[in-house]
């Protein structure tokens, strides 16, 4: 099947759930909940949770109640914010998952070498500054007193641009446990049994307990491993080349392969890992560790483009709401992306262009917001509309530029947004 027919399948199952009795049921916060008819529905506040709006709620709201040609004062911004904690955020987190499972959407998946390429890497989310967030998740401390922030880690499939997993705790929890709890629910997986994987980890990672998960259950790793505070001081003190050490912890012995290598600025580069074909060589390891960058730019979409921080509640369970809101989408955005990005693709080759372009991420992820609930309610006319979403999509490019190198700038900008990424919701 194309991507376009799973994509209906999957928008077909959506508005199932979101419209069954049991679904509702499930995920609301009590049992007298939605248990009559209220102007604002359980499916009502779920469409307009995934517009993911920007604007002030209450023209937020306005905009929802016009493009469903609904009266403009259905609802106030006091009663929608009072509905909404009637949800559990695991409405949310469960669509989410629907989006997680690879083969759910292609036939063919991007590998490198025959390996599925993933990436673990945790951030931290500022929250509305709350008594109640700080206490439910957490605060850094600062001469005010706090702000209120979250931790999430990833698991991002870095070719083919799909999170797999993600978690949203409370900031106290370190980024090496919400590893341990990424690669442990991964290895219980179909999509860990089915295809061979390489998760890629930077620095602050390596742990024991975390080489033995892989050693035990058959899995890949690549990690780089700091210079001074390197949690097995064998591996931080190997010297240049490539090198199998062996170690024991909890009277095993084990052992880990460590590449080590000057880089074009005089930095010495470890990497440590538990492939010790011969086959996979120094040059392969730099290529291997450069695509865990795609996590990076992933979080950057996250932050600056769907601008997650820009919460709409107060509430705990409103902020996630809104985070599984943003990450459902955002996978729904890069399924479709793969599409466009082969129309361009197949485009070029036409007309015999030298240049490489992509799909525009930003009219990407306008677009598919301004279409997801006609994406989720139509059955009748769904070719007809995604259709036209692809070629208005497919039209407007970003061009390629490979192989580009900046010095990083260690100053920070004032700036809570870049320049360059101006407001797309």
């Amino acid at each position: 099947m194309s991507i376009r027919n799973n994509l209906k399948d999957f928008f077909q199952e959506m508005n199932t759930l979101l419209t069954s009795n049991e679904f509702i049921e499930q995920h609301r916060a009590n049992n007298s909940a939605f248990s009559r008819t209220r102007k604002l529905s359980f499916t009502d506040i779920i469409h307009f949770l995934l517009t993911l709006p920007q604007k002030s709620l209450s023209i937020s709201l306005g905009e929802f109640f016009e493009n469903m040609n609904l009266p403009f004062n259905k609802v106030s911004k006091q009663a929608f914010s009072k509905a909404r904690q009637k949800i559990e955020s695991n409405a949310l987190k469960h669509l989410f998952s629907l989006t997680t499972d690879i083969d759910r959407f292609y036939n063919d998946i991007k590998t490198w070498r025959g390996y599925r390429i993933l990436a673990i890497d945790g951030t931290l989310i500022q929250l509305p500054n709350t008594p109640e967030n700080k206490d439910y998740f957490g605060s850094s401390l600062n001469q005010f007193g706090g702000v209120a922030q979250a931790r999430s880690s990833a698991l991002y499939d870095v070719l083919n641009d799909l999170i797999i997993d993600v978690l949203f705790e409370n900031r106290g929890i370190g980024e090496k446990p919400q590893a341990e709890k990424l690669i442990s629910s991964f290895i219980q997986t179909e999509g860990f049994k089915k295809h061979k994987n390489i998760i890629i980890f930077d620095r602050g990672y390596s742990s024991r307990k975390i080489y033995r998960l892989f050693e035990e259950n058959e899995g890949y790793f690549v990690m780089r491993s700091g210079q001074k505070n390197g949690v097995l001081k064998v591996i931080s003190q190997a010297p240049l080349g490539d090198h199998i050490i062996e170690y024991e912890w909890e009277k095993k012995v084990s052992k880990v392969r460590v590449v080590k290598f000057p880089l074009d600025t005089g930095e010495i580069e470890t990497i440590a890992t538990n492939i010790f074909s011969i086959d996979f060589t120094e040059d392969d390891f730099k290529e291997l560790y450069f695509l865990r960058w795609g996590i990076e730019t992933k979080y950057k979409e996250i932050k600056s483009t769907l601008k997650i921080e820009n919460f709409t509640g107060d509430k705990p369970v409103c902020v996630e709401q809104d985070f599984y809101a943003n990450m459902l989408i955002s996978n729904i955005c890069s399924v479709i992306k793969s599409e466009t990005d082969e129309i361009i693709k197949e485009d070029l080759v036409e007309k015999n262009s030298k240049a490489n372009y992509q799909t525009n991420r930003r009219l990407l992820i306008y677009r598919v917001i301004r279409k997801i609930i006609t994406l989720i309610e139509s059955s009748k006319d769904w070719i007809y509309i995604y259709n036209d979403l692809i070629y208005e999509i497919q039209k407007c490019r970003s061009q390629i530029r490979r192989n580009r190198k900046y010095e990083r700038q260690m100053t920070r900008n004032r700036r809570k947004y870049h320049k360059n990424s101006k407001p797309t919701l």
